[in-house]
Order: structure tokens, then C-alpha cells, then sequence
């Protein structure tokens, strides 16, 4: 083992307190490989450019990136996950401390966030085990969410076994759901808490996420476009009536089923029903012409909205039209509002 010497110009030995930071020696705790781990998220979280994130999956970085603290590896040392904020779906890469004491990120990453169009949607959640973390997938009108468990291995995500299933509206609460925090804003590193406290959305007895109390009329969910051959695929119908390729459907997909009370056509008064959708506007092409309602509705498309309305605005289908099954709210010459959340 060598040791460096700093000599002041009378010959005097520099205190080895002042010596550079690059000529220091590592700390007994760097040492024997421990590290500290809060001192190397900090600097992941300082430098997030400095990583690749590897995926197939559409991705529209927006420049900004989110972290969280969960523990996936059962011991003492919290995992940092890194998020490449994204318009479409998001990138997460997993970091570890190794026996260098030095954070490494994952080779492979996980998906988070919702695509625009098709409704499918993708979480990162936390196992209240403290092992290994999910991958959740939702796609589109099904009521029955996956969640594929993986093993946290040094630089390695490693599918355990088939995925898990789970109605949307009755998810165990073993699933975590995860809370991100800029990385611009490093407090949430500093409490050194774990981000994952809560069910992932869609637990029973779970209350919403920001208390909100919504009044009849009011409905709070993300737009999505919807393609026909989507929309197709989610009802699981072959309809060679169905209209042509090209055609699309604006849709309010609702934080979780709702039973909505509307008008139906042949029916005696308001029927109840219970979706996940209200479709919000439409632009189909058919053997007997071009028709399109509500196009205003694609500036939304992606965001989280409240929608205000006048409840004589909804109706059932009485037909088969599309998506099928999904709440009609009829906007041409109606009185609405929409907040972006």
C-alpha cells in the first residue's frame, strides 16, 4: 500500500486534513465497503444525464427527471430509483450500493406512466415486503391490472415467477404504491424514508390520493385517444362493420370504475352502470361518410383533468358503437369546464 506526502516549501509535511479532496484517503467506513449511501443517491440524483436508460418502449423525455427511495433488498441500505420523466412512458432505472460502497444503476429498467393513445398504462410499486419491486401493467377497459414481481440482484432485474392478478377496484395492499419527488429537490433523499407508504392506486379502503371531493357532475380522470383497432382489441370484438382505420375516440379514463347513473335509449328513466371510460369526442370513417364530434378534446390528451358537466349531458349506448360500453357525454352546445390537475 502507498501513501502520499504533501511537503510545504520549508519542508515542512502538509496536515493530511488539508490535502486535496482527490489525495485523501477513503474513509475506514469506504474502507470496508459500506459507503454512504445517502452521499452517492445525492450525487445520482445531482448528475441524472449521466446515465443511459435502455428500453423499446415509447419514450418522449421531457428533460426532467423524478427519484424515490423504497427498499427492494430486504436489508438496512434503501434502493434509489431514478425516473427520465416522460410524456409518453417513463424509464426507471434501479440503484444499488455494491460492496464497493459506490451506487450502481441497474442494466435493464422498469416502466412508468400512461400512453396517450391506446389508454395502456405502466407503475413502478413497491413491495410491502421490503423484496423486489413490481411492474404493473393496465391495459386500456380491462378491469384486471398485472403485476409482475422482479428481483433486485447488484445490477440485475429479474422476473419472479408469472405475473399477478388484480381487479383494479380491489388491489391487495402488499402492492406499494410509490411517490416521486423532482430531482431538483433533494429533501425527500435527506428524510431517508423510504417513498412507498401508501397502497398502489386502486387498493381497497384506499381514500384518493389528493382528498378530492367531487360533486355530481364532476369527474376526474386522464384523456386518452383511443385508435379503432385499439379500441377493438379492448372489447375483444371483430366487427367487420366497426369503422375504418384511421378513425379515433377521445376518452376520459376515470381513476378507477365508477357506477354513473344516464339516460340509455329504450329505457324508462336513468340506468346505473358501472365504467372506467366516458368517451368525450370522436372522428370516425365509415363506407357512408366521415363523422367527428368533440375534437377538441385531443389538446388533453395525456393530462389529468376535472371535468365539470350537466349530468343530462351523459347517456348509455343503445348501439354498438365505440369504445363499447363506455359513458357518452355529448359536449357540442353543452355548458362544461375542464381543470387540468
Amino acid at each position: 500500500m502507498t501513501s502520499t506526502t504533501f511537503v510545504n516549501p520549508d519542508g515542512s509535511e502538509v496536515d493530511p486534513a488539508h490535502f486535496p479532496d482527490w489525495a485523501k484517503e477513503p474513509s475506514p467506513q469506504n474502507q470496508e465497503g459500506e459507503g454512504d449511501w445517502m452521499s452517492e443517491y445525492e450525487y445520482v440524483i445531482a448528475h441524472p444525464t449521466e446515465y443511459t436508460f435502455e428500453t423499446e418502449a415509447l419514450v418522449e423525455p421531457t428533460g426532467s427527471y423524478s427519484y424515490a427511495l423504497v427498499e427492494a433488498t430486504g436489508d438496512d441500505v434503501p434502493e434509489l430509483l431514478l425516473k427520465q420523466d416522460s410524456s409518453e412512458f417513463a424509464p426507471v432505472l434501479v440503484f444499488t450500493i455494491g460492496d464497493d460502497g459506490k451506487a450502481h444503476p441497474s442494466t435493464n429498467v422498469l416502466i412508468d406512466g400512461v400512453r396517450s393513445a391506446g389508454g395502456s398504462r405502466a407503475a413502478v410499486v413497491a413491495s410491502a415486503t421490503g423484496e423486489g419491486l413490481y411492474q404493473e401493467n393496465h391495459n386500456g377497459m380491462r378491469p384486471e391490472v398485472d403485476f409482475q414481481l422482479y428481483s433486485v440482484d447488484g445490477d440485475t432485474l429479474t422476473k419472479v415467477g408469472a405475473p399477478e392478478e388484480a381487479h383494479i377496484d380491489a388491489i391487495p395492499e402488499k402492492y406499494q404504491q410509490i411517490t416521486w419527488t423532482s430531482t431538483t429537490d433533494p429533501s425527500a433523499l435527506q428524510q431517508g424514508a423510504p417513498a412507498a407508504a401508501a397502497p398502489a392506486e386502486g387498493a381497497q379502503d384506499e381514500a384518493p390520493a389528493d382528498d378530492m371531493v367531487l360533486g355530481e357532475g364532476e369527474f376526474v380522470g386522464t384523456v386518452e385517444e383511443l385508435t379503432i383497432e385499439e379500441a377493438l382489441a379492448q372489447a375483444g370484438a371483430d366487427d367487420p362493420s366497426a369503422p375504418e382505420s384511421g378513425s379515433k375516440y377521445w376518452v376520459l379514463h376515470f381513476d378507477g370504475p365508477q357506477d354513473i347513473s344516464a339516460n340509455k335509449g329504450g329505457s324508462r328513466g336513468p340506468v346505473t352502470q358501472t365504467t372506467e371510460y366516458m368517451r368525450l369526442g370522436y372522428s370516425e370513417i365509415t363506407s357512408y361518410g366521415n363523422h367527428e364530434a368533440g375534437t377538441e378534446w385531443a389538446q388533453y390528451v395525456g393530462k389529468r383533468v376535472k371535468v365539470s358537466l350537466d349530468p343530462s349531458t351523459l347517456s348509455w349506448p343503445s348501439d354498438v358503437s365505440y369504445p363499447l360500453g363506455s359513458l357518452r357525454f355529448t359536449s357540442e352546445g353543452a355548458d362544461y369546464e375542464v381543470t387540468e390537475l
